[in-house]
């Protein structure tokens, strides 16, 4: 579960603000939200911008540099996360490295001097900054709650009335929604949903309430954690991993040349019981998959169809 917290820093503010290779500094109230409880301002309401399109865009989180990169010019962007540009975490490093003010820590008077014409910001932002930043009279617009796939359609929605980009909004996610359905055809005939676990060296694990639940079920899976009756994303114990006996074990890979689970996980003598470790059911996916919050959640359930269903996906699900 690193990207838990990655997602943390990704859109909070810091005291030490870097805007590329120069430093401006400002001292901002800080409040650190678990990024996956759904707690967040109202998502702030504007006009469609299709008249007047923003030209100096802020964008204050990973998710949020992700959908914007998928809909504007990087002309238009003046400044992203230094997070964009991460492979092991981003899904458009290629489109992000065309910005060239990328930042790890930013305060208000950064944000200022960048004369942003729209600042694009996380739930988990710092609410006092957004607070400043709209009190100076900053057009802010605030993503909402991203636990289901239908909640980041909103926020994609939300960018594109912001950056005045609906029709292109609209386009990504029909483009979602048909290799969504294009994963259910294949997934149609099924008549066993084999039972799946989130697991890693950390020991973390994702129950109900979280959008990993809903990728399971898109998958054709079952999230035994879920089943469990455990809710977000807690430890589970090894004991508690070994009564649960997953079919299929789905670790989080963090980088791209991470290509096999870890070694030492699988090697444990507690887990060798285990369903998935006797059938060598144990997958690494992406970590960027799983836990972003913009679009590219699709590319997660796919790669878990592919996973839990080798033989339904030969060829990928996304292809026509």
């Amino acid at each position: 579960m690193k990207r838990l917290g990655i997602l943390f820093f990704a859109a909070i503010f810091f005291l030490s603000p870097t805007l590329g290779k120069e430093a401006s500094t400002s001292a901002l109230s800080e409040r650190v939200l678990d990024p996956f409880s759904g707690v967040a301002e109202a998502p702030h309401t504007l006009k469609d911008n299709a008249g007047t399109k923003p030209q100096r865009i802020v964008s204050l989180s990973l998710g949020t540099d992700e959908i914007l990169l998928s809909l504007v010019d990087p002309k238009r962007i003046v400044a992203i996360t230094t997070f964009a540009s991460d492979p092991g975490i981003s899904n458009v490093p290629g489109l992000a490295e065309a910005v060239e003010i990328q930042f790890s820590q930013i305060g208000v008077e950064a944000i200022v001097a960048l004369k942003p014409d729209l600042v694009l910001a996380a739930p988990y932002s710092a609410p006092e900054a957004m607070k400043q930043l709209k009190a100076l009279g900053l057009p802010v617009v605030t993503m909402g709650d991203f636990s289901t796939i239908e909640a980041i359609q909103k926020n994609i929605r939300l960018v594109g009335v912001g950056v005045g980009e609906t029709e292109a909004a609209a386009a990504l996610i029909s483009a979602m929604d048909a290799r969504l359905h294009r994963v259910a055809e294949r997934l149609s005939g099924i008549t066993r949903r084999p039972g799946l676990l989130s697991f890693g060296a950390e020991r973390w694990t994702s129950g109900k309430d979280t959008i990993f639940d809903e990728m399971v079920t898109l998958a054709g899976g079952r999230n035994l954690a879920a089943e469990a009756g455990i809710t977000g994303h807690p430890k589970l114990s090894l004991e508690a991993v070994v009564a649960l006996d997953p079919e299929v074990l789905i670790l989080n890979a963090w980088h791209p040349k991470d290509g096999e689970p870890n070694p030492a996980l699988l090697s444990h003598p507690a887990l060798q019981s285990l369903s998935a470790i006797k059938t060598h059911r144990v997958y690494a996916i992406p970590g960027k998959y799983l836990t972003t919050v913009s679009h590219f959640i699709v590319e997660g359930v796919e790669e878990m169809a592919r996973r839990i269903h080798p033989t339904l996906f030969a060829a990928s699900p996304s292809t026509p």
